[in-house]
């Protein structure tokens, strides 16, 4: 995997240095240890501008939006090989065999359908069922990935717009976890929104290193499927399967917007002192959070009474995140 010597590594965009306005202790260290290099030469500068124009052609022609059959939902995903397999998020997608749309950056629209998804991690597999030769990018491997690496999002953010490639955000791996549930994959700091959801990660060579899954509640932090899930769970998803629960969906009274709320009020509620979320950043920030749904839903509803008896403390909470909440999306 081609990576620039550390201490001649290069600062792109301003954003990728602003530090969150709250974080733990912990994720501090690893931004600490991330932004120790940035880049400070100009001819650094742009032999990665040139490492990215290089590539950011085939990254977007095998980029593409998905909309299924019924549904006003869109999402990302990438093609992995020239028969036409998708990877994408597990939530973008409905159940195994959904007829979904497939729109490639070029402006082609061809049909497509789900195959497999393990939802308890977020991870889908799609097709297009249309014949043809369709443009691709490997699948890379996650030990060519370490923290600190230049990363590639690309999706389609807000929703795919006619006349618009998809766009092409750099960021940064600031946490590197090992994909065992959907907070504890790859983080990076690499801009995503809405719209984004299932769309691609690569390193500077244009290999796939993740899948985007879910925003976090600060700017800085986006959460992506790690491509070894893809790997492990292969057969599965190929064979149709359809795995687990996704936080979201299959529990009554639980929305993804209510996934949304939560992930916005943890830091909030931390601040103001409350034990769970302090012990819930505390579980984030080493990217091992353990929490079901139905504590979600029960933690939500005590933040928002506790939230409404006090006013002017919710308003103070509010005035102090407006730097780092997200849009409440899930990608």
């Amino acid at each position: 995997m081609f990576r620039f010597p550390s201490r001649h590594c290069l600062f792109l965009f301003a954003i990728v240095a602003i530090a969150p306005a709250t974080v733990s202790a912990q994720v501090a260290d690893v931004d600490a240890t991330v932004r120790a290099d940035l880049p400070d030469k100009l001819a650094t500068f742009k032999l990665l501008q040139e490492r990215t124009r290089g590539v950011a052609e085939k990254l977007t022609a095998a980029t593409v939006a998905l909309s299924p059959v019924g549904s006003r939902g869109m999402g990302s995903g990438v093609i992995v090989n020239e028969s036409g397999l998708i990877l994408t998020a597990g939530h973008v997608l409905g159940k195994p065999g959904t007829a979904i749309i497939v729109f490639l950056s070029d402006g082609r629209r061809v049909k497509g359908e789900a195959i497999g998804m393990i939802r308890s991690l977020d991870a889908g597999l799609a097709r297009i069922t249309d014949k043809g030769k369709w443009p691709f990018c490997p699948m890379g491997q996650m030990k060519d990935v370490a923290v600190g690496d230049w990363c590639l999002a690309v999706g389609h953010p807000g929703g795919i717009q006619p006349g618009r490639t998809p766009p092409v955000r750099l960021g940064r791996v600031v946490r590197k976890g090992d994909g065992r549930n959907m907070v504890s994959g790859l983080v990076t700091d690499a801009v995503v929104a809405s719209g984004d959801s299932g769309g691609p990660l690569f390193d500077l060579d244009g290999n796939v290193i993740g899948i985007h899954s879910n925003i976090a509640s600060q700017l800085f932090r986006n959460n992506h499927v790690p491509i070894n899930v893809y790997r492990k769970h292969w057969d599965a998803m190929m064979a149709g399967k359809n795995v687990g629960r996704l936080p979201g969906g299959g529990h009554r009274g639980f929305s993804p917007k209510l996934f949304q709320e939560f992930a916005k009020m943890l830091p909030q509620m931390a601040a103001r002192g409350d034990a769970d979320a302090k012990r819930l950043l505390k579980q984030k920030a080493s990217g091992r959070i353990q929490i079901s749904p139905k504590e979600i839903q029960r933690l939500v509803k005590k933040w928002k009474k506790n939230l409404q008896e006090s006013p002017d403390e919710q308003g103070s909470a509010k005035d102090q995140g407006k730097s780092s909440d997200r849009p409440e999306s899930s990608k």
